[in-house]
């Protein structure tokens, strides 16, 4: 699965001579990061989430 990536410059809006219109500049959502995981860090993420999965600690159960 592939990530889309988020344009790394912002685009403000211009009226029709060039000039900057007054708006303030989009929203950027600060709880959005991009995630940068290794193949190795990727295998122990999906083994830890399995296992949790199918074996959850007993510690829940008491």
């Amino acid at each position: 699965m592939r990530l889309m990536r988020l344009p790394s410059h912002r685009q403000c809006a211009v009226e029709g001579d060039g000039k900057k219109m007054d708006q303030a500049p989009p929203f950027r959502n600060p709880f959005v990061h991009l995630l940068k995981f290794t193949p190795l860090e990727k295998a122990k993420l999906n083994l830890s989430t399995l296992l949790m999965t199918l074996l959850p600690p007993c510690s829940l159960i008491s």
